[in-house]
């Protein structure tokens, strides 16, 4: 969120962005968003694979469907600003003319979005998650049935081509605008996650629990050698890693020390909070995780609702700036919001029904 509202606007707090991406290294939060989310497919989904192939396929296209519903859901939404004049006018982030159509024709972006070929900024990571689950009702099977050397195999497969970024030549030939993350790289991450979820889930995968002393010390050797790639602090590196091939620090195409570097990170995490006996947990952001699809879509409208005063934003003053920027990350919790409303409704419509039914008992 914090990111996503300082590329939208915000110029002077852009100094945040030191901190809040890719402030370790060539890791950003979407590698975290698209891991995890393998991890947890393969946590839940997993044990309905092994009851057979007709739940899990049942329950996955219900899941797709869900996410979908929220992908035109957030479309609807966004084409409404554009629809209004007023504000249609006041858009001025063009992104390389990859923004533009929202403003030119906005009933024709959104026939497009929904159709996954005008995949704009931000908006491109609920149709990347649907096409993985899709990838997942071929995998799945496989994995369960034990055949995962061949699964991995085949994504790594695949995570090489994506090297090659087909997906960006394939929207530049048919001309439209099919999504910034590479499909067949991003992939790889999404199944390693899977994979580790599905066998930690049943208890056939023991081996992270036993990351010795000296492996924590050279991972974090690994991880700060990293660190000093991406920050330059004693010498410049910029140049030697762009003569590498296949861009290997870019995101778009999950680059291999990009790659790398998230392993690294994420192993020392486990083996630090294996160590110390305790995860991570903060009130705070476990909440939003019980919501994240509601909350993902919600920063998605108020990101985009902001893009309209983005220049008047930046005119403001810094302590304003600041104030508008934490009641916009605080709008995260809106869908907690709207299910205590409901509730609440709910709950004093039950009570009117009863009031009613009772007195109609003492009429009788």
């Amino acid at each position: 969120m914090v990111d996503h509202l300082l590329i939208f606007g915000f110029k002077k707090l852009q100094f945040l962005m030191d901190y809040t991406y890719e402030s370790l290294g060539f890791v950003a939060a979407a590698e975290g968003f698209i891991f995890v989310s393998g991890l947890f497919f393969g946590w839940v989904y997993g044990p309905k694979a092994l009851r057979g192939r007709k739940e899990f396929f049942a329950s996955t296209l219900s899941r797709i469907l869900t996410l979908y519903k929220y992908h035109i859901t957030v479309l609807l939404i966004i084409v409404s600003f554009f629809l209004i004049p007023s504000l249609n006018q006041m858009w001025n982030l063009t992104w390389e003319g990859k923004l533009a159509l929202w403003k030119a024709n906005p009933i024709e972006a959104f026939i497009l979005g929904a159709a996954f070929l005008y995949q704009t900024s931000f908006v491109d990571i609920l149709p990347l998650y649907i096409f993985l689950l899709a990838w997942s009702l071929l995998t799945m099977p496989m994995i369960k049935s034990g055949k995962i050397k061949t699964v991995l195999s085949v994504s790594f497969a695949l995570w090489i081509c994506g090297q090659f970024f087909p997906q960006k030549e394939l929207g530049h030939q048919i001309g439209y605008l099919l999504g910034w993350f590479e499909f067949l790289s991003w992939q790889f991450l999404f199944t390693v996650g899977v994979v580790i979820g599905f066998l930690r889930r049943n208890g056939m995968l023991l081996v992270l629990n036993q990351l010795t002393r000296v492996q924590l010390v050279v991972l974090s050797i690994i991880a700060l050698f990293f660190w000093e790639l991406k920050h330059e602090l004693f010498f410049e590196s910029k140049d030697w890693i762009a003569a590498l091939p296949a861009e290997p620090t870019n995101i778009r195409n999950l680059g291999f020390l990009r790659l790398i570097n998230f392993a690294v990170l994420g192993l020392l995490v486990h083996g630090f909070s294996r160590r110390l006996k305790k995860g991570f947990s903060f009130g705070p952001f476990n909440l939003l995780g019980k919501k994240a699809l509601q909350v993902f879509s919600c920063h998605l409208v108020v990101v985009y609702f902001l893009g309209f005063f983005s220049d008047a934003i930046t005119q403001l003053k810094i302590e304003t700036q600041v104030l508008l920027f934490v009641v916009s990350i605080l709008t995260l919790y809106l869908p907690f919001v709207g299910s205590f409303l409901v509730t609440i409704l709910g709950s004093n419509r039950k009570r009117i029904n009863f009031y009613l039914r009772r007195k109609h008992a003492e009429k009788i």
